[in-house]
C-alpha cells in the first residue's frame, strides 16, 4: 500500500527512473501483484499509522460505497471509545472497477486485534448487519510484521 498526497505526485513518482529500477528488482520476489489506483479514499483517525504492530488488509466489493462510507463515518466516535487499539484506517475505492475497495486497518498488535474480536464480537452490534450486508467477495490479508514508513 502506497499513499500519496495527490494523483499528480503518484504519477511523478511512477515516472522516476529510480522507481522503475526498484520495481525491476522487487518484482522478482513477488508471486502475484495487483495495482489499483484510487482517487477516493476514506480515512478513520489519521488514516495510516507508522506505530502499528499489525496491519490487516481487506479487499472486497460493495454495491453501495456511499452508504458503506456513511456508516463508517457514523461509527467513528463509538470505534474510538470501544476500539482504541485501532490506530487508523483507510478505505480506497478502486478506480478500475466500480464498487471494489481495499481497506487497510492499522492496529497496535495482532494480540489486541484478536482479543477485541473475541471480547467484542461485532455480530452483536445492531448496525453491523447493514454494514456487513454491504460487503461481498471479502478477502483478508494479515501483515504480522509490517514495515511502515511515512515520509516526513
Amino acid at each position: 500500500m502506497v499513499r500519496f498526497v495527490s494523483e499528480e505526485l503518484a504519477r511523478r513518482n511512477n515516472d522516476r527512473p529510480e522507481q522503475d529500477a526498484w520495481w525491476s528488482q522487487a518484482s522478482k520476489h513477488l508471486a502475484e501483484v495487483a495495482f489499483h489506483d484510487s482517487t477516493r479514499v476514506h480515512t478513520y483517525r489519521e488514516g495510516g499509522s507508522d506505530q502499528a504492530g499489525f496491519v490487516q488488509v481487506i479487499q472486497g466489493y460493495s454495491p453501495d460505497m456511499e452508504r458503506l462510507a456513511a456508516l463508517g463515518r457514523a461509527r467513528e466516535q463509538t470505534m474510538a471509545e470501544q476500539a482504541p487499539h485501532i490506530l487508523g484506517m483507510t478505505v480506497a475505492e478502486h478506480a478500475d472497477r466500480r464498487g471494489d475497495f481495499t481497506q487497510t486497518v492499522y492496529v497496535t498488535s495482532q494480540q489486541e486485534a484478536r482479543w477485541f474480536g473475541r471480547e467484542q464480537p461485532v455480530e452483536f452490534d445492531p448496525s453491523f448487519a447493514e454494514f456487513s450486508s454491504l460487503m461481498t467477495e471479502v478477502r483478508y490479508f494479515d501483515l504480522r510484521d509490517p514495515r511502515l514508513d511515512s515520509p516526513g
